[in-house]
């Protein structure tokens, strides 16, 4: 009986990244054990077993890419395997899932462990350039949307990326700043209004391409499906904005102040009042005499009852008051 097995790639939350088409990069491991009345991790003895052998699968599908052949690294007693990737498990960038699958020496029983992220990651715009938790998370959201906008070579990851990145730079302090890989590190209610804030950022993208498909659809069926699709993405809009809006003040009390300021943000008082200038019919004001220096408008266009007795108005061009 195996209890409590887990790895350190799943445990981290991070991806295990490799490069599309590079076998070069061995995927490797440390099996753990969780003991059942601390819950503290220790090394899994991997001695009982005889095979061992590492799965894949993609995010969106049970179907697996690849699996093969792993070895144990060092004394089995230490828990540690690689995998050596091959040509085929690696040819195409991807988002997988992946997982390792123990086979026992006394009765072949296999144990599979907790999955983890392994992407193939290529080199240039599209599918495969690195992302975060929060774009795996946004995804969630509109996964039709998002997986359409990957596979554009306008948008592809890297823009979606880009995002991301944009709104943790605007509303993260400097010191709470994380790039892709360590946003697992972020308090999970940040990640949450990051994410609902990205996903505002990219539907009006995702909008646009449906309107387009929609222009070039063939057959009603096609019209109405995209029809469909840009309605709930408008109705997704206005649920994320009220969500986002009313989060903003816990938000800011957990990640904040914000890096840089709104365009326009009134003075406040210590208390965090607005100073505005009340109403001067409601609230009359007096603001006692003003010194005879002060510019006046033309005396000619508006005649005023002055309240200094020595006060002359200068001679202009040659006309005297």
């Amino acid at each position: 009986m195996v209890s409590g097995l887990t790895s350190r790639n799943a445990e981290s939350n991070a991806p295990v990244m490799v490069w599309q088409g590079s076998q070069a990069i061995n995927i490797a491991d440390a099996l753990l054990a969780r003991s059942p009345s601390n819950g503290n991790l220790a090394p899994f003895d991997l001695t009982p077993f005889n095979a061992y052998a590492l799965h894949a699968r993609p995010i969106d599908s049970s179907t697996e890419s690849f699996s093969g052949a792993a070895q144990v690294l060092g004394q089995p007693a230490g828990g540690l395997l690689v995998y050596g990737p091959q040509p085929t498990d690696v040819n195409s960038a991807a988002t997988l899932r992946a997982w390792w699958r123990l086979t026992r020496q006394s009765d072949s029983a296999t144990v599979d462990t907790p999955e983890f992220d392994l992407w193939v990651v290529a080199h240039q715009q599209g599918v495969g350039v690195v992302m975060g938790l929060i774009a795996r998370r946004a995804r969630s959201f509109m996964p039709a949307s998002w997986d359409k906008l990957r596979k554009l070579a306008t948008v592809g990851d890297w823009e979606l990326q880009n995002r991301i990145e944009a709104n943790k730079r605007r509303y993260l302090r400097p010191s709470a700043y994380v790039d892709a890989g360590s946003e697992h590190l972020l308090d999970p209610f940040v990640v949450d209004w990051l994410v609902r804030r990205s996903v505002l950022d990219v539907i009006p993208t995702a909008v646009d391409y449906w309107s387009d498909a929609r222009t070039s659809a063939t057959t009603p069926q096609e019209h109405a499906t995209y029809a469909n699709r840009i309605d709930a993405l408008e109705k997704l809009h206005a649920l994320l904005q009220d969500s986002v809006d009313d989060a903003m003040e816990e938000f800011a009390s957990v990640a904040g102040p914000y890096s840089r300021k709104r365009a326009f943000s009134p003075k406040s008082d210590t208390e965090g009042v607005p100073l505005i200038t009340a109403d001067p019919v409601g609230h009359p004001q007096s603001f006692g005499t003003f010194a005879p220096r002060v510019l006046t408008p033309d005396y000619y266009l508006y005649p005023y009852s002055y309240p200094f007795p020595d006060f002359k108005l200068p001679t202009t061009a040659g006309i005297s008051p």
